[in-house]
C-alpha cells in the first residue's frame, strides 16, 4: 500500500478537517517466549485541509504551471482585428471565481504619453468578447462551484485588438489584472 499523491488530496478532496482513530494493540512477551494481549490504546490523527484555489496563465495548450502567473503577450506591429491567445488555469479543491480589471479600461496606450490608443476586447472560455471598461472595474469572467481535477480546469483566454486609426510612434501597454477567490 502506497501513499496517495498530495496533489490529488488538495484538489480533489473538499476542504475541512479530516480524522482518522489508528488502533495499537500492545503485547508483551512472557519469560517462557509466550507473546500475550496486553492493551489497545487509539491514536487519533487530525488534520486540516484548507480552502485551496491558485490560477497559471501559460502559453496555448501548455499544462497548469502554478509559477507562472504573469504572461506578456506581444502584438509586435499592431493589425486591426487582430488576436493572441493564451490559456488561463484554475486548480482548487473548492469553488471558485475568476475576476478581471484593466488599468487603462480596455486600451493599450502609448508608454511615451502621446494622445493615441488602441482599444480591444478578452474572451475568458466560452464567454463572448468583454471591453474591460471602466478602468479598474472588476468583471467575473469565469465561475466554478466545485474543485478541479489535479490538472485544473482551462480557459482559452483571447485578446483581440479593435478598430484604430493613425497611432503615434512607439510601444503601447496595458496591465490586466487577474484574480481567483475561492469560495
Amino acid at each position: 500500500m502506497g501513499f496517495p499523491d498530495l496533489d490529488s488530496i488538495f484538489t480533489q478532496s473538499p476542504s475541512g478537517v479530516y480524522t482518522d482513530v489508528v488502533p495499537i494493540q500492545f503485547y508483551r512477551v512472557r519469560s517462557n517466549g509466550q507473546v500475550e494481549y496486553d492493551t489497545t490504546r487509539y491514536l487519533t490523527i487530525s488534520f486540516n485541509l484548507p480552502r485551496y484555489a491558485e490560477l497559471s496563465i501559460v502559453p496555448e495548450n501548455s499544462p497548469h504551471d502554478a509559477s507562472s502567473t504573469t504572461y506578456v503577450m506581444n502584438f509586435g506591429t499592431m493589425v486591426q482585428n487582430e488576436e493572441l491567445r493564451a490559456d488561463l488555469y484554475v486548480k482548487g479543491n473548492v469553488g471558485y471565481g475568476v475576476m478581471l480589471s484593466s488599468m487603462n479600461g480596455g486600451k493599450l496606450m502609448p508608454t511615451s504619453g502621446g494622445n493615441s490608443s488602441v482599444p480591444y476586447q478578452i474572451r475568458v472560455g466560452n464567454s463572448g468578447y468583454l471591453t474591460p471598461s471602466p478602468a479598474g472595474a472588476q468583471f467575473t469572467v469565469a465561475q466554478r462551484y466545485f474543485g478541479t481535477s489535479s490538472s485544473g480546469e482551462r480557459y482559452n483566454l483571447r485578446v483581440r485588438l479593435g478598430n484604430f486609426s493613425q497611432l503615434d510612434d512607439g510601444d503601447y501597454q496595458e496591465v490586466i489584472t487577474i484574480t481567483v477567490q475561492a469560495w
